[in-house]
């Protein structure tokens, strides 16, 4: 949650559903912002929101009919700025060393590159190949609601619901898919044990289709060493093989040894990482996925939404389950 920044308040919300573009404050940096609309959701005239200054993370809250969400664009700059730091260190230290071109060779970066694809394709299939790539976007574009966040909607939805019954939830606004879709199953009357399957079921593929990008990254990152040392042993080959020349030992074993330098680079400062991201981002999404299926049970069983909140703030560090209905 954003705090102690300036509000832009009755902000002029025109085209809903639709990119839209809010009053903009004197110290604040505004893009354009997601007013989501689906099913009669979204943001209206006179909504408040809370701007961050100018930087590279654009943030903005804001609080609708009956729930408040916190929207982040959803870029991972950690990843980038790890990218570009790989890259200026290797860059940097060709450069301070000679000339770049020398770390050029276009047979090393083939055998390197088409070996490692080729050994990846022979594990999975095209489909699973190129969806990897997809799915390796992740580790750079990805959002996740925090799960203070869904907690206090989930909150408030167990309220109404005890109030109100559950069917008064059809008009609620719920901003979350996971938790709209439930809420959805609940109204429409589908017993306990078959919401539970159905989105036990959605997690268990929604992970399994992550996994398989991780492993594919995760192959990635195998292969490409072991193809940089083929590499190596073929141009070691030729070299040897041709040892008329004593002066042109030295060249061609730098060309050798370039085909091991282009596999280390590729699996230590790409596929590994982002692998290990990708392992990361698909762990915090079950996690929340889970905290939502727990949330969803509770409300359609009636439990008390204080004894359900201190069900959910489990999900939560220890410093940070204080209790949202005090």
């Amino acid at each position: 949650m954003l705090r102690g920044l300036p509000v832009c308040t009755k902000a002029a919300i025109s085209g809903q559903g639709a990119w839209s573009r809010p009053t903009i404050p004197e110290n604040g940096s505004m893009q354009r912002i997601w007013i989501a609309n689906r099913a009669g959701q979204g943001a209206s005239a006179g909504t408040s929101f809370r701007v961050s200054p100018p930087a590279a993370v654009f943030c903005v809250e804001y609080r609708g009919f009956s729930h408040s969400r916190t929207g982040i664009l959803p870029m991972d700059f950690a990843t980038i700025v790890g990218v570009v730091v790989v890259l200026i260190a290797a860059i940097g230290a060709i450069l301070v060393g000679g000339d770049i071109g020398v770390f050029i060779n276009i047979p090393s970066i083939l055998i390197v590159v088409l070996g490692t694809f080729g050994a990846t394709l022979v594990r999975i299939s095209f489909g699973e190949f190129f969806g990897s790539f997809k799915i390796g976007l992740k580790s750079i574009i990805h959002s996740s609601p925090s799960p203070r966040e869904l907690i206090e909607d989930a909150v408030q939805l167990a309220n109404v619901a005890r109030k109100e019954g559950i069917l008064a939830l059809e008009n609620q606004t719920i901003s979350e898919p996971f938790m709209q879709k439930g809420i959805s199953l609940c109204i429409d009357g589908h017993p306990p044990e078959t919401v539970e399957r159905l989105l036990s079921k959605e997690i268990d593929l929604t992970i399994e289709r992550h996994t398989k990008g991780v492993k594919m990254w995760a192959s990635i990152g195998d292969y490409s060493p072991a193809f940089g040392m083929i590499g190596t042993l073929i141009g070691l080959v030729q070299m040897l093989s041709n040892m008329d020349d004593p002066k042109a030992i030295g060249p061609a074993m730098a060309v050798a040894l370039l085909t091991t330098l282009y596999g280390a680079l590729i699996a230590n400062g790409f596929a590994i990482p982002i692998s290990e991201k990708l392992k990361a981002v698909s762990e915090e999404e079950r996690m929340l996925k889970d905290l939502v299926l727990e949330a969803i049970s509770a409300i359609q069983s009636g439990i008390n939404p204080r004894v359900m909140e201190q069900i959910l703030l489990t999900y939560l560090p220890s410093n940070q389950r204080d209790s949202t209905l005090d």
